[in-house]
């Protein structure tokens, strides 16, 4: 109920009957049935429409983790895909640090060690769950919080290159998305979406 219109109203979409990617890894986990690459380039298309979008409107996420990632079923679209929680979401324009917060395996590099991010930040997000939807496996599996600080702080080579050795035509495009340091790194989800999108043909 709003009495009048004086006052700024936020409106909060409620929903219900949904899967976080976190739960549904966690089910294929269990089950032993990954997800096909058909199946997780459809949830990886949706997430990059978001970011652009998000991007396009100079907001960054920064904050790309499975818990954030919403997937229900909607008319026409039964893996309909929603990225939530923007409580670390900060304007691109912003020239101050934002606090080093969130998962330490999601975190950006840069952001860790106190810079100030740009769309490259999401980038990296967005690199670790294509590793997690197209390869099943973490670049930070199996190691501890303060090994994988270490390894952002180092600012050296790919979290890519913490996977052990794997065959994948992906492995070029996610190697670049996941750059330690943002220079090396793709620089927008638009060019992470094509140099994906350009591998899922080969």
């Amino acid at each position: 109920y709003v009495p009048d219109d004086s006052e700024p109203v936020l409106i909060l979409e409620l929903i219900e009957e949904h899967d976080t990617l976190l739960d549904l890894a966690a089910e294929a986990q269990r089950t032993r049935r990954p997800f096909s690459a058909k199946h997780a380039w459809q949830i990886l298309e949706q997430l990059f429409d978001a970011l652009e979008h998000c991007h396009h409107r100079g907001v960054l996420h920064l904050d790309l983790n499975p818990s954030n990632i919403v997937i229900r079923s909607i008319e026409g679209n039964p893996r309909f895909v929603q990225l939530l929680d923007f409580g670390l979401a900060r304007q691109s324009e912003s020239q101050e640090p934002p606090p080093p917060a969130g998962a330490a395996t999601s975190i950006a590099p840069e952001v860790l060690t106190g810079e100030v991010p740009d769309e490259r930040a999401d980038v990296y997000g967005a690199g670790l769950l294509a590793c997690m939807l197209l390869l099943w496996q973490s670049p930070f599996h199996g190691q501890n919080q303060e090994q994988i600080l270490a390894h952002k702080r180092g600012r050296e080579g790919s979290s890519f290159d913490l996977l052990p050795s794997i065959d994948t035509p992906f492995e070029e495009a996610l190697r670049r998305s996941l750059s330690v340091g943002p220079s090396g790194r793709t620089r927008t989800i638009a060019h992470l979406r094509a140099e994906l999108g350009a591998a899922m043909k080969t």
